[in-house]
């Protein structure tokens, strides 16, 4: 279980102190998460980002790494090709020596920290290679920072980011009603699991068991059950007791145990 990472934020910054080079792949920045990075890197450690904005990554983390490329160990790129950009891998070199983290944490204070995220720590250094691998080659078909394009992408982005409070707002109702019917659900079961246990605690039950299993016995014997060859129809549907629902009316009965008892 060292391997499974429940709070990534912990784990990266103990090793982000000593990193000599980063590669860092994430379908969502914020500002924040930017500044966690940074903070826990050293001054000389080469960066590498790669980005998506299918998700609304906020245009004051590229801005600031916009400004950042100014030194040549720090480089941004964009992922605009194919389908949607929604990976989250975090890869970090000391030295000789590689550690990779795959799961769903995106780089924000939420998902390095507060949100419910799982990642897996990759250390087999074979693993970590395929990883670097797996970026300049992703990294080749993605676009560099513009200030033209940061600009148009900063006047859509509070556009962009309505929807998503519109879409948070949406689903926190969703988690709210879903909530109120399981406690309900789980309050008629609990009033259906005492209805059951009065029953039980009748004199005719030990007679209403035995009848339907008379009842099953009969059925099966009108089916021919297993074989199924010599299906008598006109014994089958005598069988009225299994062939009719009758619903239960939870108060209804709850009013007839009060009665009773």
């Amino acid at each position: 279980m060292d391997n499974i990472i429940t709070s990534l934020g912990n784990d990266l910054k103990a090793k982000l102190k000593t990193a000599d080079e980063v590669w860092i792949v994430v379908a969502l920045m914020t500002d924040s998460g930017l500044d966690f990075l940074i903070a826990g890197l050293n001054s000389n450690c080469s960066q590498h980002y790669l980005i998506g904005i299918n998700l609304p990554t906020e245009p004051k983390a590229l801005k600031k790494l916009y400004k950042l490329e100014v030194k040549d160990i720090i480089s941004t790129r964009i992922y605009v090709e194919k389908e949607f950009f929604h990976p989250k891998v975090y890869i970090i070199r000391n030295g000789t020596t590689y550690v990779a983290y795959i799961g769903s944490a995106n780089c924000t204070n939420s998902g390095l920290g507060k949100n419910i995220e799982l990642s897996y720590k990759v250390d087999n250094q074979a693993d970590c290679k395929n990883l670097v691998k797996w970026f300049e080659k992703l990294n080749k078909d993605a676009f560099a920072l513009k200030a033209d394009f940061l600009t148009e992408y900063e006047s859509i982005f509070e556009k962009r980011k309505d929807r998503k409070r519109k879409d948070e707002a949406e689903s926190q109702k969703l988690k709210k009603r879903l909530k109120e019917v399981h406690l309900v659900t789980m309050a008629s079961r609990a009033e259906l699991i005492e209805v059951l246990r009065w029953h039980r605690n009748q004199d005719v039950y030990e007679e209403h068991k035995a009848l339907r299993k008379q009842n099953i016995k009969d059925l099966r014997k009108s089916l021919d059950y297993p074989k199924f060859n010599n299906i008598d129809v006109d014994a089958f549907f005598k069988e009225w007791q299994l062939g009719h629902l009758i619903p239960i009316g939870i108060p209804n009965i709850k009013r007839e145990i009060t009665r009773f008892k």
